[in-house]
């Protein structure tokens, strides 16, 4: 298996773990993602935010990886700029999920719920570096046809759509929808990188 298929199969994979993570976490806390629901359901969230973090952590590598094959073309210095928003945001986001998992440990309602709040604060930071990064990266998909011009756009919508959310509404459901997006877009090319030629 090559570096195209390794990538492929981790943009493919990553994503909808992550997607399945959120639908559970939806399930168990069904008015909307809180300190009071990782602490009643901690037995099983606080390991889902371990397989989140895993499955995070190798997307933003995943699509690092994939901006890393576009420097050369037209779209490269979009390219690079977006790669490297996505793998920066990736320590905030790890901070985030340490937030959530340490909130599920705490007794204290108060202190438990202080951890969430940063949690919230930090995350919506991360999140929003990495729309906008994912966004920037379907400017070069879209200078250098890398891919199907539906896949750029698609990345160049939800990355602005994602980042407005994060902005304005990021303990939303709402998040969701760009989410969703997101996990459809690195699929697509997930699945065409893996299918590439070496």
């Amino acid at each position: 298996m090559n570096t195209r298929n390794v990538t492929g199969l981790t943009l493919i994979i990553a994503p909808v773990v992550v997607i399945l993570s959120w639908i559970i976490w939806s399930m168990l806390d069904p008015d909307g993602p809180s300190a009071s629901g990782i602490r009643a359901n901690a037995d099983i969230l606080q390991p889902l935010c371990l397989v989140v973090l895993v499955a995070l952590s190798l997307w933003s590598i995943g699509l690092f990886n994939l901006s890393r094959t576009m420097l050369d073309g037209d779209g490269g210095d979009y390219a690079s700029i977006g790669g490297l928003m996505i793998l920066a945001a990736l320590p905030v986001i790890i901070a985030e999920i340490g937030l959530y998992f340490a909130s599920g440990s705490i007794a204290d309602v108060v202190l438990s719920d202080n951890f969430y709040t940063g949690g919230q604060a930090v995350g919506m930071a991360g999140t929003l570096i990495q729309f906008v990064g994912f966004g920037i990266v379907g400017i070069s998909i879209l200078l250098q046809k890398n891919f199907n011009q539906i896949i750029a756009w698609l990345f160049i919508l939800v990355g602005i759509v994602g980042a407005v959310i994060c902005i304005i509404a990021y303990d939303s459901q709402l998040l969701g929808i760009a989410y969703v997006g997101y996990v459809i877009a690195t699929v697509l090319v997930g699945i065409n990188r893996f299918r590439a030629k070496a």
